[in-house]
């Protein structure tokens, strides 16, 4: 049980350096060819549920909006949440499968 859960610990950590530097800039300009670091700020920020969760809470608390106005946000909010349970849906019945 011990070594199943090193070998996952050992491949989320690529994940999370990969994820990081979406979020980060490339500190050494000559670092052009990496896709991944001259991503816009914009694009990671919209791929994170508290940006919409924010701007569908001052939409309807400062500004009394309706459904009709917020629409998006919703339907952002819940497509992330729909992915990431799946994600982990997938991943509870991998290590189920592992234990038996």
């Amino acid at each position: 049980m011990q070594s199943i859960m090193q070998k996952r610990n050992m491949m989320v950590l690529p994940k999370l350096m990969l994820a990081a530097r979406c979020a980060i800039s490339p500190s050494d300009s000559s670092d052009t060819a990496n896709a991944i670091g001259n991503v816009p700020e914009s694009v990671v920020a919209l791929a994170a549920p508290d940006t919409h969760f924010v701007m569908l809470a001052q939409a309807i608390l400062y500004r009394g909006a309706g459904i009709g106005i917020v629409w998006p946000q919703f339907l952002a909010l819940a497509a992330i949440g729909a992915i990431l349970f799946a994600i982990a849906l997938a991943r509870f019945r991998r290590t189920i499968g592992a234990m038996v």
